[in-house]
């Protein structure tokens, strides 16, 4: 299995706002995650509708994680974004 760069950009940010543990604008998520804006908020978006962070509008606004980062699982991410995990070609018949 190989993890999409996609996937890898949507680790990234959650950890990043782990670690910074408040509302964070989508400018300074691409920032420290080394992406561009715009295929940051793509990321965003997806995580947000997956349910893996808060999205606040408005000058105040930003992204935050919506539950712990102890209660978040690299594999749930990965399928967000990249669909289910097969391990062999063959468990799909």
């Amino acid at each position: 299995m190989r993890v999409t760069q996609e996937a890898d950009y949507a680790i990234r940010m959650c950890l990043i706002l782990d670690s910074i543990g408040e509302k964070t604008g989508a400018a300074t998520l691409a920032d420290l995650a080394c992406i561009t804006p715009n295929i940051a908020l793509k990321v965003l978006r997806k995580l947000n509708a997956g349910g893996f962070v808060r999205s606040y509008k408005g000058v105040q606004g930003g992204y935050e994680l919506a539950r712990s980062g102890n209660d978040l699982r690299v594999i749930d991410i990965i399928e967000l974004i990249d669909g289910p995990v097969k391990i062999s070609k063959c468990l799909e018949c």
